[in-house]
């Protein structure tokens, strides 16, 4: 059976098989979450591999080595900037978040971890990401028998506790 778990931890240094960053169309090595994820694989290598790869449209998903991090696999994943909540942003960061999970399952990663998305630098609302991340999970999990051990990681405690409240909510 998949777990769902929310945990406070810096997600550079966990040991799943991959860990999502949460990225840009261009795939430049970006501030916060993404530029500790860029410094800690090796920036040089990862600017390299996400140079051939080329852009990400946003809600899309694509993958890369882990380099110097315990993960074997980055997936890279574009959330949608916000803007009011009546542009569509709420299906399209559904949408990146459940690639991410679908692109694990293609490259046969059975444990991941990831950060909420967009929220730093798109202005997205923490309580909206958690929903749209949890609930792309959720439905992950009844939609596929793959076994992918999923692990929401942020770095605040209070952070951790609102997804954990929404998981809650959203799984009674």
């Amino acid at each position: 059976m998949s777990k769902l778990t929310v945990k406070r931890s810096d997600i550079t240094q966990m040991k799943t098989d991959a860990i999502v960053c949460p990225a840009n169309i261009g795939l430049f090595e970006g501030a916060g979450i993404c530029g500790d994820i860029f410094r800690e694989a090796g920036a040089d290598r990862m600017t390299d591999a996400c140079d051939i790869i080329g852009r990400c449209e946003v809600g899309a998903s694509v993958i890369s080595e882990g380099f110097k991090l315990k993960c074997r696999y980055v997936i890279h994943t574009v959330g949608p900037q916000w803007v009011d909540g009546q542009h569509g942003e709420n299906e399209l960061m559904y949408k990146a978040y459940r690639s991410a999970l679908d692109m694990a399952m293609q490259y046969d990663v059975h444990s991941i971890s990831i950060p909420l998305l967009a929220v730093e630098l798109y202005d997205y609302p923490k309580e909206e990401s958690w929903r749209q991340g949890l609930q792309a999970a959720i439905d992950f999990q009844k939609e596929t028998d793959y076994e992918l051990d999923i692990q929401f990681v942020v770095p605040s405690e209070s952070t951790r506790k609102l997804g954990r409240e929404i998981l809650d909510e959203l799984t009674k």
